[in-house]
């Protein structure tokens, strides 16, 4: 990689955290070559963050087609699938790359989680146990692990789960779940306890004003 094409990687990537989507498509139309990695990829990420699923998905499963060196584009592909709901088409699809996925955490959390939301619990079991083998301290999939263990009534594990999470990283997700949980646990003086402090820290959010109300 030039450095100029390191120097348009870096502002994609500067525009693309930042939420600049007008300039980042405004920089995209400007690249001559539209069969690229670098076009195909954060066209592919372009139309994430704008919703166009089905676009996402033809452009990210393009740059992977055309650089397989990362795994990136495999990764959004799937968070396209799964928020589009096509949670079967997204289990098809990485049946054909079980070989290359079977080493990222993420991946493999992500795929329990069509599992999971297609009622098959013993397969998203099995890929929420990969994924935390390899990356035992991941957040993202350590709460995706505690939500799926709640929906299976295993009340207690999950709520021990988003405890540690919440201590390291007192957000407003794990607070407002680990706070309900709690409650369901008959644990009122915690619950509450956590309620307030995500009140006190978040005094506009909506959902924190009503968790604590």
């Amino acid at each position: 990689m030039n450095n100029n094409t390191k120097k348009l990687e870096n502002t994609l990537k500067l525009y693309l955290r930042n939420n600049n989507l007008k300039e980042l498509k405004s920089l995209l139309d400007n690249i001559s070559d539209k069969k690229s990695y670098l076009y195909l990829y954060f066209i592919g990420l372009y139309y994430l963050q704008i919703n166009k699923h089905h676009d996402a998905i033809v452009n990210l499963k393009e740059a992977y087609n055309s650089d397989n060196t990362s795994l990136l584009p495999l990764y959004n592909i799937s968070i396209a699938y799964i928020r589009s709901f096509k949670y079967q088409e997204c289990i098809d699809y990485f049946s054909n790359y079980k070989n290359i996925v079977k080493d990222d955490a993420l991946l493999l959390s992500n795929i329990g989680l069509c599992f999971q939301n297609l009622n098959n619990n013993d397969e998203a079991l099995k890929y929420y146990l990969q994924s935390i083998q390899l990356e035992p301290d991941n957040e993202n999939i350590n709460y995706n692990y505690a939500v799926f263990l709640h929906a299976n009534e295993d009340i207690d594990q999950a709520v021990s789960i988003l405890k540690k999470l919440y201590d390291k990283n007192p957000n407003i997700l794990i607070g407002l779940n680990l706070s309900k949980y709690l409650s369901q646990q008959n644990n009122y003086l915690l619950s509450l306890k956590i309620a307030k402090e995500l009140f006190v820290n978040n005094l506009s959010n909506l959902d924190v004003l009503i968790n604590y109300s």
